[in-house]
């Protein structure tokens, strides 16, 4: 014993006078005893604290006797901390000065000791706290009961943290004359406080208020607080979500200074881990503080932690129910009564405002009203008595008010494992339920500026909210969680369902205001498609059948759903719903079924709904041109093999099947239908369908009509004299497609007779006038040209009047080829083109085939024009006819070129007679058939062939009967309202009955399935009129008995059925994610193929936004500009040339040597583009111009210098 008693530094027989000396000195030194501060506290108090510490002390003496405390030597390969702590005081402690932080290292950390049989491991100065916990909890007789006691126990939970404060020693001295009056200033911080400054705390980021001491007149460097200096503490901590962070206390000793700033004399910043876990233990405890000066400064503390007391509440006679009572605040705007104030229930005050209407809080339970800051106080301090199970206490068994229906709770089907979900159902029993909806809210995450795209801080410390569910009628608030973004809600609420079309809606709602900062929307569609969804894939993967459509989760297990405010992602909700539907209540007559599924399209007008119905009517009403399309697609062998094993099963049905069982015919049918359906819907087709919805059912049906080039260029001609008002002489170019059915011939018109291809610029009217001649190449613009400012461009077709540079052949004999210089040789800058559809011809049984190019129909017409002006016939300028010339195409289709010598017909102005004669026009025509790869065209192909064919047969919208009948439902409201509310009927029917036969739920359709499989059965082995003769049976014997007809009740089953399954708008809005997605994928397909599509439009090689500006220009200026062959092209923007508004100005360049770069280090000024080039051409008005054109990426330059030298390579 003696031996045990020299190794532990502890005595055995300890008196009062001993103690009070260890209380002097906790290092063992005996300072001189301070008379003033021994005259500070009362003899009776200091004698019953002694007496308490003495009883203590001797404790720990007795343990020691009885060996129940022995030394423990730690061994390094298994290191060993205390139990009491965890090494959070005795380890390294944390404290913030003025411009530098301090650690300091307890010296008791080296000495441990082991508590039997309890297994308690402590270290010297837990001593106290351990002896105490295993005094109170003598049941403890193991070290796995000790630490099971440990798991068992709550690391955070809501109570009180009493704290005395009690001696300080060796604390640094602040004064040059006299003591310091030191004081302690005790705060409960979430976290480590964040600093303003060095020195000033950010008091936003605290639990509570400080709350401190008085200060201890003269204590100086060793003071003794005294219940005279009010040094016992209450700090109240307030835990109502898992997330809630463990508390920390911070420690500051402060000098009390008159009329100047207080001294910071130590600090230190101690967990609160310790006692939570180990609450209701009384103990005393030295903690070393941090300081500037003094290294040895510490504090002793009396500490303890009294949970928030628990309320038992027996509610049958076998279990008994824990029950927290905490309020449900929500602010209010409390109004006084006379001279009667609205005061706090916590703290007794006056609940203050300007005016005379106060805003605080008050409990929808029991009715408090409290402050805000009070508001943890009142849920710490007056537990809520929940006024619905009062006011039912209060009565006997046969009073008025009965109690309250006991709170039921079921288990998820998916979370059997979890605790349980309460029950939530309307206040009036339902007649008839559909289902449960299970949501187990985990928390919400909302969004602060530190949040950065899919990047989100998390411990923001703001906000005091609350969630609202709501779903059927039905809604439940959630509990409160204080001072923060993240908050955890950990709630679990099961909602009985009525009605099947209903929203879950989630309101994230703000305490302080009570308004919603974030809600989310799910239908409950939604959650049965997931279902359905992860049923099909899972059969998928078993089957290891992989299709092309995209991977779907609507809601992902796990994710976090989007809390949007409008229409802007504000939060992340982390929630889990599941819809438990029940099935076997979808065969069972329920009244008025009907009504409820047309009942969702029943909606107030509106212009956006009623063209949403209009669009769903036109998707409905393609399903007939899509069946006749796949039954002539059957009939004209356009799929051999399909149209092979149609051929033989109507073959057998016809010779084999008995009449008889033709019903069962429409079973089997059925049956194929949805083996077919079952196998896109496996392979993911299904899907693809409700994301890309809106696409063209028809797309795929039409027949593709490839789209060839003409070129024409007119060279030169031989016309008879002119007239005397005659100066000037063009040609118009008209094609005459020649597709009028007028014999009977079957071909499919083009929309018109004729067609304007272009015109020739106007020459002098000579004998021979020619075209061709580059000087008098001028600008191809309509009337008015290019430099006539104050008339208003003409909008013309976009096919018209579209000039390309087509050069010369290589043995090329013309004058100019021969007499041009080598770089100038063989070029028509004069050169129309026109895109040419290649004929098609409908035949009697619906079949459409394309004639081919060897036979094609088309005419191309050269009129001969004189004019008096050089303007090409604008304005009010006469025209004169004077010769036409036809040329069938098909003469030139097939060659490379061909310059052809027309004979002109030359119309006479005073006789109008025709005669003929030597006259002819030179012209050169070459049509380039397209080429497409492996016989299949590109998406820009089709584009611009379904262009072409649009633009032919183009009509003046305003007078369509479409729109004066639109315009007269508009007037008459009512009728409109009529036909967009019948149209969303009969658009929910449509679609509602093609997804009960499309798997879009497996379990009904399959349900389904073998319905239409025992009907075949039934119809293959009894006579279809047997049948028939006993249905009809059922119907008079029904009639007869005065009861409902089978006929009535398996209709209104049927529309029950129904009923349960989505609509296309439902869908659309399940897909919703999705459906953006492959939107925003195809608009970049878009985007590239138009760019093909408008290049092939223009004749452009290379077409795009660009800068620019003339060489005396200063401001640049943004152009379309496109490049043809030696030419450039230019509109003022990128939607005249889709409006098919006249260029801006053309540059012709002859040589690649015309276009010149300016280096990119050359001096600029401030606002040039980084990439310039400018090109020095003809403008086409015989004079030359020069601009420049400026580029922001530099691979856009290169890409258009490398089109301009491949287009004069070839």
């Amino acid at each position: 014993m003696e031996l045990r008693k020299r190794s532990t530094g502890l005595k055995v027989e300890t008196t009062v006078k001993e103690l009070k000396a260890a209380e002097k000195s906790p290092h063992g030194r005996t300072p001189p005893t301070s008379t003033t501060e021994l005259r500070s506290r009362s003899s009776s108090t200091v004698e019953i604290d002694l007496t308490q510490k003495l009883q203590r002390h001797n404790d720990i003496a007795g343990m020691l006797e009885r060996n129940e405390i022995a030394p423990l030597i730690p061994s390094s390969s298994q290191p060993v901390t205390c139990d009491m702590c965890d090494a959070l005081w005795t380890g390294l402690s944390f404290s913030r000065d003025r411009c530098h932080t301090l650690l300091f290292a307890d010296e008791s950390a080296s000495a441990l000791f082991e508590f039997r049989p309890s297994g308690v491991i402590c270290d010297q100065s837990c001593l106290e706290f351990a002896a105490s916990f295993v005094k109170k909890h003598p049941s403890l007789q193991s070290r796995t009961e000790y630490l099971g006691y440990r798991a068992a126990m709550e690391p955070n939970q809501s109570g009180v943290f009493r704290i005395t404060v009690e001696k300080a020693v060796d604390l640094p001295s602040v004064r040059w004359v006299g003591r310091s009056d030191p004081y302690v200033r005790l705060a409960l911080l979430p976290y480590v406080v964040r600093y303003v400054s060095s020195m000033i705390p950010d008091m936003r980021r605290r639990w509570n208020e400080p709350v401190q001491t008085k200060a201890c007149m003269s204590g100086g460097k060793n003071p003794t607080w005294t219940d005279d200096h009010a040094n016992e503490i209450r700090l109240q901590h307030r835990c109502n979500s898992s997330n809630n962070p463990v508390p920390t206390l911070e420690v500051q000793i402060w000098s009390d200074n008159y009329m100047i700033n207080d001294d910071l004399l130590a600090s230190t910043l101690l967990s609160t881990a310790p006692l939570l876990l180990h609450p209701n233990v009384t103990f005393s405890r030295w903690f070393t503080v941090a300081s500037k000066s003094s290294h040895r400064a510490r504090i002793s503390f009396a500490m303890t932690f009294e949970p928030q007391a628990r309320l038992r509440r027996i509610v049958s006679s076998i279990d008994t129910d824990e029950i927290v009572r905490d309020h449900r605040f929500r602010v209010h705007s409390l109004k006084s009564v006379g001279v009667i104030l609205a005061s706090c229930a916590v703290c007794e005050r006056v609940i203050m405002s300007t005016t005379k209407t106060q805003w605080g809080y008050r409990c929808e339970d029991c009715g408090i009203d409290v402050h805000k800051s009070c508001m943890m106080l009142a849920n710490t301090n007056l537990p809520c008595p929940n006024r619905d199970y009062a006011m039912a206490d209060d009565d006997d068994e046969n009073g008025m008010a009965p109690r309250p229906p006991r709170p039921r709770y079921v288990l998820s089907p998916r979370d059997r494992t979890g605790g349980g979900y309460l029950v939530v159902q309307p206040d009036e029993p339902p007649k008839l339920t559909f289902g449960k909806l299970f949501v187990n809210l985990q928390g919400v995450h909302v969004c602060s500026k530190a949040c950065r795209g899919n990047d989100h801080a998390t411990n923001v410390f703001a906000g005091d909210t609350y969630c609202r569910l709501a779903v059927d009628g039905m809604s439940r608030e959630t509990k409160e969680v204080y001072k923060t973004a993240d908050p955890v809600f950990d709630d679990k609420t099961c909602f009985v369902i009525t009605h099947r079309d209903a929203t879950f809606q989630l309101d994230l709602v703000d305490l302080n205001t009570n308004v919603s900062v974030g809600s989310l929307s799910v239908l409950l569609f939604e959650l049965l498609q997931l279902d359905a969804d992860d049923s099909v894939r899972a059969v998928a993967s078993h089957l290891s059948m992989r299709g092309n459509a995209p991977e779907v989760a609507l809601l992902a297990h796990g994710q976090p759903l989007p809390l949007k405010l409008k229409h802007a992602v504000v939060g992340l909700a982390r929630i889990s719903l599941h819809y438990e539907e029940e099935k076997q209540k979808l065969l069972l007559y329920v009244p008025k079924q009907r009504k409820v599924l047309q009942g969702r399209e029943e909606k107030e007008f509106s212009v956006e709904t009623l063209r949403t119905n209009m669009d769903r009517l036109g998707r409905v009403l393609q399903l007939a041109p899509w069946l006749e399309q796949q039954y002539l697609a059957i009939i004209t062998w356009k799929h051999k093999p399909r149209s092979a094993i149609v051929l033989v099963l109507f073959t057998f049905v016809c010779l084999f099947l008995n009449a008889e069982y033709m019903p069962a015919l429409l079973f089997y049918l059925a049956l194929v239908y949805m083996l077919h359906t079952a196998l896109l819907r496996l392979k993911g087709d299904y899907l693809t369908k409700w994301i890309a919805y809106d696409e063209d059912m028809m797309e795929q049906t039409k027949l593709f009509r490839p789209v060839a080039t003409l070129h024409a260029a007119v060279l030169d001609a031989d016309v008879p004299p002119a007239r005397k008002d005659s100066h000037y002489i063009f040609v118009k170019v008209l094609y005459l497609p020649n597709d009028a059915d007028q014999d009977d011939l079957g071909l499919v018109y083009s929309g018109g007779d004729q067609f304007l291809v272009g015109r020739t610029h106007s020459v002098r009217y000579t004998p021979h006038p020619k075209w061709r001649d580059a000087s008098n190449v001028i600008s191809h613009l309509s009337p008015p040209g290019l430099f006539r400012a104050n008339a208003q461009p003409k909008k013309e077709h976009v096919f018209r009047n579209a000039h390309v540079s087509w050069p010369h052949v290589h043995d090329c004999t013309c004058q100019s080829c021969t007499t041009s210089s080598v770089a100038a040789k063989g070029v028509d800058y004069h050169t129309l083109v026109y895109p040419l559809l290649q004929a098609a011809k409908h035949f009697d049984n619906g079949r459409e085939l394309l004639v081919p190019w060897a036979a094609f129909p088309g005419l191309l017409r050269f009129e001969v024009y004189s004019t008096q002006d050089d303007s090409g016939g604008g304005g009010a300028v006469p025209e004169t006819l004077v010769a036409t010339a036809t040329v069938p195409l098909v003469r030139v289709v097939g060659l490379t070129e061909k310059t052809l010598s027309l004979p002109l017909e030359i119309h006479n102005d005073t006789d109008g007679q025709h005669r003929a004669g030597d006259m002819n026009l030179t012209v050169r025509l070459q049509i380039k058939l397209p080429v497409t790869s492996r016989g299949v065209a590109s998406a820009a192909e089709k584009k611009w062939s379904n262009f072409v064919i649009e633009a032919l047969a183009e009509k003046d919208k305003a007078s369509t009967l479409g729109t004066a009948l639109f315009g007269a439902l508009w007037k008459a409201k009512d009728t409109t309202k009529m036909v967009q509310n019948g149209i969303g009927r009969l658009c929910a029917t449509v679609v509602c009955t093609q997804n009960l036969f499309n798997w879009t739920h497996p379990w009904k359709t399959a349900l389904v399935f073998a319905v239409c499989l025992a009907g075949a059965i039934l119809f293959s082995i009894v006579p279809a009129r047997y049948i028939i003769l006993f249905g009809g049976l059922m119907e008079f014997v029904a009639g007869l008995r005065e009861d409902r007809p089978p006929s009535n009740t398996a209709r209104n089953i049927l529309w029950n059925f129904i009923s349960s399954l989505p609509t296309d708008m439902d869908l659309i809005q399940t897909y919703d994610v999705q459906r953006t997605q492959y939107v925003e994928e195809r608009t970049k397909v878009e985007k590239i193929e138009n760019a093909a599509c408008r290049r092939l439009k223009f004749q452009a090689l290379w077409m795009g936004t660009v800068v620019a500006k003339m060489e005396h220009e200063r401001a640049w200026k943004t152009l379309c500009l496109a490049y043809r062959q030696s030419r450039f092209v230019f509109w003022k923007s990128m939607d005249d040339a889709d409006m098919c508004l006249p260029p801006q100005g053309q540059l012709i360049i002859d040589r690649p040597d015309d276009i010149k770069e300016i280096p990119d280090l050359m001096a600029r000024k401030a606002d040039d583009p980084p990439f310039i080039f400018y090109v020095l051409g003809n403008t086409g008005e015989s004079y030359q111009d020069k601009r420049f054109f400026g580029f922001a990426d530099k691979s856009v330059r290169d890409e258009i210098l490398a089109v301009v030298r491949a287009s004069f390579k070839h």
